[in-house]
């Protein structure tokens, strides 16, 4: 994991050790900041937000018992608990590590420190903090996505097709029953599947995706049933199991269809039983999950040819809902474009496309293989790199030569270009770019990785 990156913040009061560690940490670290007391430590935290705080345990000289930082410590861990905290001192021992450790550091380092192993911590501490980043993120754009499935418009409708699929949305919410979801990419599955938690009587608790097409066989087990410290040799922390996560919620297992054979055994053990296993424990733990799945796959076909277990298709199909593709809600399809017309320019402080019926029944020409949010996606590209007063035709019609390819790279030096400004206005701040960009910190960092900003 390159770490440049980031930022860390040195807390101590000897400036010749905050010196040698500027030094050494240069390479790492794309910013460093140091603070001398306490008070100091809480305010560039609140200014400058790091990535990591290496924080010595004493400040006050003559002081050696570590009250002083382990009290910070704590004031630090309550009030920013995603932040990673390394402990750095002179008067090591057993127990104060142990102490610390409770309090919520993440690791604890002893001066005079061997420089390997200082870095391989930090690595260590940054990718942790990483992790848990990640997981409050998740939860939040989960949370957005509930309360954006309706004004983003997978489910605005007029249609007949849809109208029935609401009804039955309805009905079931309210139960325990497991739903399995089909139809084609696009169509909307996930935000059904979101409104049926919305709707249900644990709407307040935890609504967890785990995009199965996107799991390797190693990563199975570890992502929805986790792991122990020390189960393996990157497993640094315990880690939660998406199953755990989601416990007295909702877990859909998106394209449920592609899990390979022998992991589908795995899967029906777990929904049979109600309990996991984390890697390299051998206790089990109950969750109480209510099982949503999600497919594009004709599921029948696939149980005919022996690549799916028909006992795990009756255990995830209590309840069935077809969404129809968009070339079958045609009465849908002009109140959906003018809903992500509004929506988008919404969001991107621009006026609506001007789209005369002539325009709307061209764009109908076109099959939309990728349903809505194909539908989406291309109305949000024509907002970001079109005139508003006149529509480029290229960009509302997807099967024009070339255009997919045109128009994503168009698209990408936008978002480059955005990013690249963020960074610029805000003298390189992570925190302050991402909330400008309205993304989070995490995806900030692949997307400069990704456009080597």
């Amino acid at each position: 994991m390159a770490a440049n990156h980031f930022h860390l913040l040195i807390a101590d009061d000897d400036s010749d050790l905050r010196a040698g560690l500027r030094i050494l940490l240069r390479e790492m670290f794309g910013q460093i900041k140091e603070a001398d007391t306490p008070e100091s430590v809480l305010k560039h935290i609140e200014t400058f937000y790091p990535d990591l705080l290496l924080l010595d345990l004493n400040f006050a000289r003559g002081k050696t018992d570590g009250g002083e930082g382990i009290d910070l410590l704590q004031q630090v861990h309550a009030r920013w608990p995603d932040l990673p905290i390394v402990i750095l001192t002179a008067w090591a021992g057993i127990g104060l590590a142990v102490e610390c450790m409770k309090l919520g550091a993440i690791d604890f380092v002893t001066k005079p420190w061997d420089n390997l192993r200082l870095e391989a911590t930090l690595l260590a501490a940054l990718r942790t903090g990483m992790i848990k980043r990640e997981a409050a993120e998740a939860i939040q754009r989960e949370k957005m996505l509930q309360r954006q499935s309706i004004r983003e418009g997978m489910l605005v409708t007029e249609s007949a097709a849809m109208k029935k699929v609401m009804e039955l949305v309805a009905k079931v919410a309210s139960t325990n029953a497991s739903v399995l979801i089909t139809g084609e990419n696009g169509s909307g599955k996930n935000m059904v599947a979101r409104e049926i938690h919305k709707q249900s009587n644990i709407a307040d608790q935890p609504f967890v995706v785990a995009d199965l097409t996107s799991l390797s066989p190693s990563l199975f087990e570890d992502t929805l049933f986790g792991h122990e410290k020390g189960a393996f040799t990157d497993a640094i922390e315990q880690r939660l199991g998406l199953f755990e996560l989601a416990d007295g919620g909702t877990l859909l297992l998106d394209e449920v269809a592609n899990l390979p054979l022998h992991l589908q055994s795995k899967l029906l053990t777990v929904l049979s039983a109600g309990t996991v296993t984390r890697l390299g424990s051998n206790s089990t733990r109950n969750v109480n999950v209510r099982i949503i799945t999600a497919t594009n796959s004709p599921i029948t076909s696939l149980i005919g040819n022996g690549q799916f277990r028909e006992d795990l298709f009756y255990r995830i199909n209590t309840i069935e809902l077809w969404i129809p593709p968009l070339r079958e809600r045609v009465e849908d399809f002009a109140i959906l474009v003018d809903h992500f017309n509004i929506f988008f320019a919404g969001k991107y402080h621009k006026k609506p496309m001007v789209i005369t019926s002539s325009l709307l029944k061209k764009m109908q020409t076109y099959t939309w293989p990728g349903n809505v949010r194909e539908l989406a996606h291309t109305i949000e590209r024509a907002i970001i790199l079109g005139d508003p007063e006149k529509p480029d035709l290229s960009l509302l019609i997807p099967s024009l030569p070339d255009n997919e390819v045109r128009g994503k790279h168009r698209l990408d030096e936008a978002e480059r270009e955005s990013i690249a400004r963020a960074l610029r206005t805000t003298g390189g701040n992570m925190l302050v770019a991402a909330r400008i960009l309205g993304i989070g910190r995490t995806t900030l960092y692949r997307k400069i990785e990704k456009y080597g900003l």
